[in-house]
């Protein structure tokens, strides 16, 4: 246990520092800023950030007041499409392990027919099917765009969630009949425990290490893909605010950055401590 974390003390301190590094030698080399690099260490863990909110108005306004109701609601986006996420591709597989040859060929069809629809289609999509259902019954079941105070969740968190879903429960299914093949699956099946019972408690433990690292990959996918979200359903959100021209400064983009790695580093790092802790992992590193 005391050897994980210190590995990802070192892993954390390591990413810190480069952020640093990136959010401030561009900007020197090939901005048009002259601020050296002890003053912008100091603005960056002292003084903290400070934007101009409007091109006309030379008064800076805090960084966190303009900033935190957009990483605010991004976050949730992302989190909750990070949940659906996951809980679709696990019940997709079970499904699809625990089906029969035919029903399997089907799924592999419609797979094959989402996942050639490009994002912004779908997008497009979704949201006339919910003008279309509005002209029909007179009900607004969801906000199709964030507007003013009215602000979209569902339609965004599902378009989020939908591809990355396919890619991940195709790797789920691909260690789970990898493992369906090994030694001990026969054995229980030799004493008589359920197809069932033998997916859930068994396979889906022995992989769930190997799946949790895929998910990473999936979850930086889904951070690519939150700006595109955020354009086509007019967000003012997280990661349109970095194309803002006056946030764009070597301290803002920092804290910009920050924002985004360290409360998902930790809670990934304490994710992955307890599925280790779970599936023996830590043990066997001692």
């Amino acid at each position: 246990m005391k050897g994980f974390f210190i590995e990802k003390c070192i892993e954390f301190c390591i990413c810190i520092l480069v952020i640093i590094a990136i959010s401030y030698v561009p900007f020197v080399f090939w901005g048009n800023t002259s601020l050296s690099f002890t003053t912008f260490l100091q603005r960056l863990f002292i003084a903290g950030p400070a934007i101009h909110n409007n091109p006309m108005v030379i008064r800076q306004v805090p960084f966190w007041d303009v900033i935190w109701e957009p990483y605010m609601y991004s976050g949730i986006i992302l989190l909750a499409s990070t949940v659906l996420t996951v809980v679709m591709a696990t019940g997709f597989s079970f499904g699809y392990v625990l089906s029969s040859l035919k029903v399997k060929k089907a799924i592999e069809r419609c797979l094959v027919l989402i996942e050639s629809i490009p994002d912004l289609l779908l997008i497009f999509m979704l949201q006339l099917l919910f003008v279309w259902l509005y002209k029909q019954t007179g009900v607004n079941f969801v906000n199709i765009y964030a507007f003013g105070s009215k602000q979209a969740y569902f339609l965004p968190i599902v378009t989020m969630s939908l591809v990355p879903a396919l890619h991940f429960f195709r790797i789920m299914v691909l260690f789970l009949v990898e493992e369906q093949h090994k030694p001990y699956v026969e054995f229980a099946r030799a004493k008589g425990l359920s197809r069932k019972y033998i997916l859930f408690v068994h396979l889906f433990r022995n992989v769930i290490y190997h799946l949790f690292n895929h998910l990473q990959s999936t979850f930086l996918f889904m951070i690519s893909s939150l700006l595109l979200v955020e354009a086509a359903f007019n967000i003012n959100g997280y990661m349109s605010f970095i194309l803002k021209p006056l946030a764009l400064q070597p301290v803002t983009f920092a804290w910009w950055i920050f924002l985004l790695f360290i409360p998902f580093y930790t809670m990934f790092t304490l994710a992955q401590f307890q599925i280790k802790r779970m599936t023996g992992g830590l043990a066997n590193e001692k």
